[in-house]
C-alpha cells in the first residue's frame, strides 16, 4: 500500500520548485504530465527507439550505392626548372554491391523488426507508467478520504464517551459503558493513526 504513495511523492519531488510553492493540490493531469516529462523509464524507452532508428538507417545505407571522392596535391621543389613542381590527383569512385546472398537485406529487415519492437516496448512502458501514476494518485486520494473518515469516526466515538459518562454520572447506565466507550475511542485513535501512516 506504500508504493503508490512513494510513486506520487517521487512525482512531486521532480516537479519544479515554483510549482511546489503554490498550495494547490496536484491534479491527475498534472501528475500524468510530470510523469511524461520526467519519468526515467520513459526517457530510456525513447532513447532505445532513437537508437533502433539509427541502426535501421545504418543498415539501409549499406543497401545504397557507395560514392567516394578523393583529392590530393603534392608540392615539391624540382632541380630542372629551379621552381616548384606540383602533382595533383582527383579520384571519384562509385560502387554498388550486386549480391551478397541476402545478408544486407536481411540485416535491414531485422533492424526494421527491432525498431518496431522498440516502439511497441516504448508504448508498453508509457502505458505502465501512466497506470502506475493513476494508481498512485487514486490510492493517495482514497487514503486521504480514509483519514477524513477516521477523524470523523474518532470525533463520533468521543461524543459517545461523553454521553456515556453523563449517563453513568446521572445513574441511568452502568459504569461498564464508560469503559466500553473508552475502548472504542482508543480503537478509533489507532485506526486514525494507521490511516494517517498510510496517507503519508
Amino acid at each position: 500500500m506504500k508504493w503508490p504513495s512513494l510513486v506520487l511523492a517521487a512525482l512531486v519531488a521532480v516537479t519544479p520548485h515554483a510549482a511546489l510553492a503554490a498550495p494547490s493540490a496536484l491534479t491527475l493531469d498534472q501528475a500524468l504530465s510530470n510523469a511524461r516529462q520526467n519519468q526515467p523509464q520513459l526517457r530510456q524507452a525513447q532513447a532505445s527507439v532513437q537508437a533502433a532508428q539509427a541502426r535501421t538507417q545504418n543498415s539501409r545505407a549499406s543497401l545504397l550505392p557507395q560514392v567516394n571522392l578523393g583529392a590530393g596535391y603534392n608540392a615539391g621543389s624540382g632541380r630542372e626548372n629551379l621552381g616548384m613542381v606540383g602533382d595533383s590527383n582527383l579520384s571519384l569512385r562509385a560502387s554498388q554491391l550486386i549480391y551478397d546472398f541476402g545478408q544486407r537485406g536481411n540485416r535491414f529487415e531485422a533492424s526494421n523488426a527491432q525498431l518496431a519492437a522498440q516502439r511497441q516496448s516504448e508504448r508498453e512502458t508509457q502505458q505502465q507508467v501512466m497506470l502506475n501514476v493513476r494508481t498512485a494518485f487514486f490510492s493517495a486520494q482514497a487514503a486521504k478520504v480514509l483519514v477524513d473518515v477516521n477523524q470523523e469516526a474518532l470525533a463520533n466515538q468521543q461524543r459517545h464517551l461523553q454521553q456515556a459518562t453523563q449517563f453513568v454520572n446521572a445513574g441511568t447506565r452502568p459504569p461498564i459503558d464508560v469503559v466500553q466507550e473508552r475502548a472504542n475511542v482508543a480503537n478509533a485513535q489507532r485506526q486514525l493513526i494507521n490511516a494517517q501512516n498510510d496517507y503519508t
